[in-house]
């Protein structure tokens, strides 16, 4: 099975590269103190070289939000991480203030940019300006209703496959870690979906191709918290860390895979890759005429990887982790819905949009509080203004979504809904986003969460993610299959789960879970 552990671990060569580099950057990188006018606090005991301790890696967003409670009256303060300044927004109204800037004047993070840029994800994830328009051109109109509806079919056999796996798994341990299997789970459908590749990881366990997607997150994430760009030494410096040879064997498959499929369209033999994401792009290229960028393609394809190792895995071991904590019936409401479904192998995208809204509730507040993206990074183009103080182009800002959505809104129609329970913000609750019908009480319907009700997981406006209708799909599908198949409970002695920080946040303990078949 693909080590799900190794996303969490960082191996020796890492630690000692990681304080090579800091000690590195600080001889290079440091200068003089400046004094600077401000209007806002600032985060006491920064060191030379490592600035604000934040404890260990896996301790960053835990350490930024106790910050935030402490010094984050104004909305706003300043801290110091390994000699970088980043000023931490943490009020809905600063919030909103620095998304008004976006796409033009407030952009992603160059640093992260960069760094996904040199593992070979220059997609549209990292995509600003002119390439940013290119490349949503080419993704978006493949992920609407139509299109998904045509990747149903393996999300069904995909996840049939896995709940098979947890049987087997069941008879032989009494007891299932989720978070390999989902992850394969992801992995095996976007390669199908993709390019009709059947990496078949979930069966199978561990495969070259997914190893090296897992890996190249393990470089990135030591690359984001370098404190200067070391891959960018002449020579070898792309070399340090593995990362290049990583990146380059991707590439080498994503490329042998489209000319695999430029090879097919001109001897007529396309059969299997009918319907695929790459000859939905290559038609639609070949429709309006376009010169497609190979490199900027295969970005993207690792990009469509990265979303579910990194991101669908996670909410949804978050979501079953909460199904078999849970002690309020929920997950007794959840099976309720998703045997109304009928027949499974019938079921239509349209059925999954409609008719779950309890377990879209229960998405949309894993997403919000314990999902894999907590923060944003962004960066003034221009200078910005904020409690009278003018900022220079440059200065990074750290949007605390999470945190902000935990917070009581000082303002009416804004924040976070308490739902029909009048659940404060800062805890879980499943049921948040129901709007009940009192004369029709078993047919809520949902709240569709944005930036004004305190959801900011999944961007919003123009930059909110492309993909987010198909992970719904594969995950309330998947979510259903289980909980028909399955009453889930957690392994006696259960820890309690929290997610800690690494790529993006990841669960701090090995989620097992008691899976009995159901009659």
């Amino acid at each position: 099975m693909i080590q799900f552990e190794s996303i969490l671990k960082i191996d020796v060569l890492t630690v000692f590269l990681s304080v090579a580099f800091i000690a590195i950057g600080y001889i290079f990188t440091s200068t003089k103190n400046k004094k600077k006018e401000r209007n806002w606090p600032v985060v006491k005991g920064a060191k030379p070289i490592i600035g604000n301790s934040i404890g260990s890696i896996s301790n960053f967003v835990n350490a930024l939000e106790q910050w935030c409670d402490e010094y984050g009256e104004k909305g706003i303060f300043e801290v110091n991480i390994f000699g970088q300044i980043l000023y931490v927004i943490c009020s809905d109204e600063k919030a909103q203030y620095i998304e008004s800037k976006r796409p033009f004047d407030m952009i992603r993070d160059p640093t992260l940019t960069q760094v996904v840029d040199s593992v070979g994800a220059n997609g549209l994830f990292s995509a600003e300006g002119k390439n940013w328009a290119k490349d949503r051109k080419m993704l978006s109109p493949h992920f609407n209703r139509r299109h998904i509806e045509d990747y149903l079919p393996t999300i069904k056999t995909v996840s049939k496959r896995l709940c098979d796996k947890w049987a087997s798994t069941m008879q032989q341990d009494g007891a299932v870690s989720i978070s390999p299997g989902l992850l394969a789970m992801t992995i095996d459908i976007i390669s199908l979906v993709a390019f009709a590749m059947d990496l078949n990881c979930v069966e199978k366990g561990e495969t070259e191709e997914g190893n090296d997607v897992i890996r190249i997150f393990d470089k990135s994430l030591l690359r984001i918290l370098a404190p200067f760009s070391y891959w960018k030494i002449p020579i070898i410096g792309k070399y340090l860390d593995g990362g290049e040879f990583i990146a380059n064997r991707l590439k080498t498959l994503f490329y042998k895979l489209i000319d695999e499929y430029e090879e097919d369209v001109s001897t007529g033999k396309l059969h299997d890759k009918e319907n695929t994401f790459l000859e939905k792009v290559m038609t639609t290229s070949k429709k309006e005429n376009s010169n497609l960028d190979r490199e900027r393609l295969a970005g993207n394809f690792l990009t469509l990887f990265a979303a579910g190792a990194e991101t669908s895995h996670v909410a949804m071991v978050s979501s079953l982790y909460e199904i078999a904590k849970d002690t309020s019936g929920l997950q007794d409401e959840l099976l309720k819905e998703a045997l109304e479904l009928g027949d499974l192998e019938s079921v239509i995208i349209e059925d999954l949009e409609t008719k779950l809204p309890r377990m879209r509730s229960l998405l949309y507040e894993v997403l919000r509080i314990r999902g894999p993206a907590v923060f944003r990074g962004l960066e003034s183009k221009a200078e910005l203004e904020i409690e009278g103080i003018k900022l220079p182009p440059k200065t990074v800002f750290v949007l605390m979504d999470q945190y902000i959505s935990q917070q009581e809104s000082k303002v009416e129609g804004r924040g976070t809904p308490k739902g029909p329970f009048d659940a404060s913000p800062k805890k879980f609750c499943a049921r948040r986003y129901l709007v009940v019908d009192n004369d029709n009480s078993t047919k809520p319907s949902v709240v569709d969460p944005t930036f004004k009700t305190g959801f900011r997981p999944l961007e919003s406006g123009a930059r909110v993610c492309p993909g987010r209708k198909f992970a719904e799909a594969e995950i309330f599908y998947t979510l259903s299959l289980l909980l028909r198949s399955f009453h889930i409970t957690l392994e006696d002695g259960h820890l309690p789960m929290k997610l800690i920080s690494s790529f993006t946040q990841q669960p701090d303990v090995e989620v097992r879970l008691v899976l009995n078949p159901r009659e």
